[in-house]
């Protein structure tokens, strides 16, 4: 159903795949978890990353968006891009660029008050912090745009990505 589906060969201890979806034929959505998780999985996604969950998004943007594909610029300059626009609207998310595999990645390491979020509600409170996981972005030569996020520190996700395969 999706040829350009990848599955890490690394997880962290206790982990294993809990559940999977496809959006046929571009897109494909996998979750790894050290725990059971139950039914509508995707719309608790949320809770289940606080929670130690891994979850990999991959999009097939080459053949999604067809001839289009060849304006929207190289995979290192999106990625940067990305990096770009996060330090200047958010640096306390400490954004970074690494490599995975050779390939230019964005990345950010999970904390608890990090996220910059402002919410200005009608008392005048103004909550302007939130937690944030650890994630992963890069895109392959091939076009595969490749989203990791978790609620397990940074240096795990990365062999999490690295070993996709």
């Amino acid at each position: 159903i999706a040829p350009f589906f990848k599955v890490p060969s690394y997880l962290p201890e206790g982990y294993s795949m809990k559940c999977s979806m496809s959006g046929m034929p571009y897109e494909s959505y996998i979750l790894y978890h050290n725990k059971d998780v139950s039914d509508g999985w995707m719309s608790k996604m949320h809770m289940l990353i606080d929670d130690g969950a891994i979850f990999i998004h991959q999009t097939d943007e080459k053949n999604l968006v067809g001839e289009k594909f060849e304006t929207i610029g190289t995979p290192e300059q999106r990625i940067q891009e990305t990096y770009d626009s996060v330090i200047n609207g958010n640096p306390s998310l400490k954004p970074q660029l690494i490599r995975i595999n050779g390939m230019l990645a964005y990345a950010v390491d999970s904390c608890s008050d990090c996220g910059m979020q402002t919410a200005n509600f009608t008392d005048g409170v103004i909550i302007q912090k939130t937690a944030t996981e650890a994630k992963i972005k890069f895109i392959d030569k091939n076009g595969v745009n490749y989203f990791l996020k978790a609620g397990i520190p940074l240096n795990e996700l990365i062999k999490v990505a690295e070993s996709l395969q």
